[in-house]
């Protein structure tokens, strides 16, 4: 992997900090927390550089599932069907080594994933510590009362992030009922105590039209969101491929996206679709890096191989990985595919790749 391209992510990234920053700012009251961030993010981004110096590779995200729980059945939910283990998951003290050591390392943005992170309350609370680090916490919205709310307003570096699927109909027709109703109120509430709020997503081919839509954001945004993450659907069995976007609303979803960059006072991200300008997949360290809720070091969330266990090893060690590194030196062959997720869709090569590297 070349280090010119790792230093082209770095310098990308921070340049979108910038872009999110220059949003924040416009609301007075948390010019001192842009302030910070922007120091923060900077830091991490030399600590990055000179890590590369010892040819250590460390992206500037992480995602964490801190649980496989969840207080939902959301039909085809990629993480009830990928990660099935019923090993122990992690605890307060793991979690926080590991932040301890993604501070050291220069990893910037800590995304905190699920299951619902806030049936875990402890370690969404062990975030609270590391003010250093943004922690976008992708949830239900269901667990977040009003003592959450007073928390996350006290931490403004721990940001919900809200799972969205559409409108009412298609909202509780994946969730359950009411579940439309439950988070719309949530919004409101986030919106009347200024909390730094963003959604997130899921594309699928059935809600496309909805969502990728100018009322439709506009509307979101209207009630408080900065940030709006779109996440293309990635297909965890056959039965569940029809949800995947067509080739046209892939070539749409592009060119609406920047649209909404330039007319709407939104930071916007579209996963895989943003990793284009970087040369396609940003996994296995590439750019992030995923640990699962038992401490599995794996590429990405969606591609559940490893080889190592944080608990045994350190994220320093993990990120050197064997497998890690044949994957990010076996880059050129992993393709965009119709599903959008490249390790997924090629996870038989991958599995033979490991297989070889690890025999040797």
């Amino acid at each position: 992997m070349k280090k010119e391209l790792v230093k082209g992510l770095n310098k990308m990234v921070l340049c979108r900090v910038l872009q999110m920053l220059k949003l924040i700012f416009r609301k007075p009251m948390l010019t001192v927390f842009a302030s910070k961030v922007f120091i923060n993010q900077y830091k991490a981004y030399n600590k990055r550089k000179n890590w590369l110096l010892e040819d250590v590779i460390v992206p500037p995200v992480m995602i964490v599932s801190i649980t496989q729980k969840c207080n939902l059945q959301c039909k085809g939910c990629y993480s009830k069907v990928l990660h099935t283990s019923n090993a122990n998951e992690l605890n307060e003290v793991k979690f926080r080594q590991l932040l301890v050591e993604a501070d050291q390392l220069g990893i910037s943005t800590v995304f905190i994933a699920g299951g619902e992170p806030f049936i875990k309350k402890r370690l969404i609370e062990t975030t609270y510590n590391f003010p250093n680090i943004l922690f976008p916490v992708f949830t239900n919205g269901l667990l977040i009362d009003d003592n959450a709310i007073t928390e996350l307003n006290e931490h403004k570096n721990v940001i919900p992030i809200i799972s969205l699927e559409g409108d009412k109909l298609q909202t509780d027709e994946r969730r359950g009922n009411g579940i439309f109703d439950k988070t719309d109120y949530l919004m409101q509430k986030l919106n009347e105590k200024n909390t730094l709020w963003g959604v997130s997503i899921t594309l699928t081919s059935q809600n496309f039209s909805t969502v990728v839509n100018n009322n439709y954001i506009k509307d979101v945004i209207a009630k408080g969101c900065s940030f709006v993450f779109f996440i293309e659907y990635v297909p965890v069995d056959e039965q569940s491929e029809y949800l995947v976007l067509t080739s046209l609303q892939r070539e749409n979803l592009i060119s609406k996206i920047k649209l909404f960059k330039k007319n709407i006072n939104a930071v916007f991200f579209a996963f895989p679709g943003d990793e284009e300008k970087t040369g396609g997949c940003l996994a296995a360290g590439r750019g992030f890096i995923h640990i699962n809720a038992q401490g599995s070091v794996e590429p990405c969330p969606f591609a559940p191989f490893s080889d190592m266990q944080i608990s045994n090893v350190s994220l320093k060690e993990a990120l050197q990985s064997k497998m890690m590194s044949t994957i990010r030196e076996n880059h050129h062959l992993l393709t965009e595919t119709k599903g959008g997720c490249s390790l997924w869709a090629n996870k038989e090569l991958i599995k033979e790749m490991i297989k070889a590297e690890t025999s040797n």
